[in-house]
């Protein structure tokens, strides 16, 4: 039986375009907001029904749950442009814009500041311009509008799931205890060795990458999808694994986002959530093992975490081995960004233990593996999952 929902009940926010008056003041919004939109709707971030008001989005900073008390870490905020404040007013019912299209409206309840400082010192740890996450922080305005929402647009993905295609799943399979693998890359030895070990412990594997904006350099949607279609295909019996996307931008807000990720996966019906080392991390700014640390702190969130550290190929073990388990320090090769990058372009040969030779053959077909710069992968924009 698939988990119950992040405060009992999914939340659906799903509407049409007729709802939306043309004659509304009209809020242009950023693709994370878009993306944060869609999933209030569809229910991957129940209980929130829109976007936060202050009290929510200061007590989430400062105690890591909303109002209501309920485990949350992350504050889902709609920013607006500081000229353009002044435009919107409690009571207003609002037309939320991507680019040119109407995406969904939201009743405004609320018009409020927040300090850029305030919010990236408290979710990120730092307020050093050299995060990512603190980079887009300090690009918003600190002008929120809050209220709740409905979608009117759900951008059409590759296998993307809902809560309600998810539990359908795991129910025709027969799972009861579901083990959820985020991921926003494409999978290597590593990444398999902790998806076995998980998936020793429960019914089935729900492999579930983040599709949507990254930083310049990780791979790309499209090659995301193929290598794990791939990676399934040769090396997964069918019946025990899953695989479904979620469009979502990723904060890189390290031990809080993994909290975040969890409540996503727990709304998908998961049961369990595999925790790795450095978990939604980036560069040196959070301890390696945090993310497993800060789920001592939630013993009401309902999800099981799954701790695993670091697998690395150690040449004199000639296999894959945990970082803690084997003592031939100079022997190891670990799994690193620009190590895959590198020897994708130069030198495939030395992926030879790192990847599945299926999964490297599928890439090295790619013209282009990665995200030059921050734009959301070109997909097709119209119908629903």
């Amino acid at each position: 039986m698939a988990n119950q929902p992040h405060g009992g009940a999914l939340v659906h926010r799903l509407g049409s375009l007729s709802h939306v008056d043309h004659r509304w003041p009209r809020v242009q919004i950023s693709t994370m907001a878009a993306s944060d939109l869609e999933n209030i709707a569809l229910g991957v971030l129940s209980p929130l029904v829109g976007f936060m008001g202050r009290a929510d989005a200061l007590s989430v900073l400062e105690r890591g749950r909303l109002t209501s008390g309920l485990a949350w870490t992350v504050p889902i905020l709609l920013d607006v442009e500081a000229q353009t404040v002044g435009q919107y007013h409690v009571g207003d019912r609002v037309a939320l814009v991507l680019g040119e299209q109407v995406v969904g409206w939201m009743q405004v309840e609320e018009v409020f500041h927040l300090d850029w400082t305030r919010l990236a010192r408290s979710l990120y740890g730092t307020d050093s311009p050299g995060h990512p996450g603190v980079s887009m922080v300090h690009r918003q305005s600190g002008e929120y509008l809050a209220g709740p929402v409905e979608a009117v647009h759900v951008r059409q993905l590759p296998l993307r799931m809902t809560p309600e295609t998810a539990r359908a799943l795991f129910a025709q399979r027969g799972w009861q205890r579901i083990a959820a693998f985020q991921t926003r890359n494409v999978p290597h030895i590593g990444h398999e060795f902790a998806q076995r070990t998980a998936l020793n412990l429960v019914d089935g594997l729900f492999l579930n990458p983040v599709l949507g904006k990254k930083k310049p350099g990780d791979f790309r949607d499209d090659v995301i999808v193929d290598s794990y279609q791939t990676f399934i295909r040769y090396y997964y019996p069918p019946e025990m694994v899953g695989l479904g996307t979620l469009w979502y931008e990723m904060r890189y807000a390290g031990p809080k986002e993994a909290i975040h990720h969890a409540i996503m996966r727990k709304n998908l019906g998961c049961t369990h959530f595999i925790v790795g080392r450095d978990h939604a991390g980036v560069g040196d700014y959070y301890d390696p093992y945090a993310a497993h640390r800060i789920f001592d702190q939630y013993p009401d969130l309902g999800i099981e975490p799954i701790r695993l550290g670091a697998f690395v190929y150690c040449r004199r073990c000639g296999s894959v081995v945990g970082d803690r388990t084997c003592p031939h320090e100079s022997e190891k090769v670990r799994f690193s960004g620009t190590l895959m990058r590198h020897s994708l372009r130069n030198e495939p040969e030395r992926l030879a233990h790192l990847l599945r030779p299926e999964v490297l053959k599928q890439l090295r077909e790619h013209e282009d593996l990665y995200h030059q710069d921050e734009e959301v992968l070109d997909l097709p924009s119209e119908g629903k999952p």
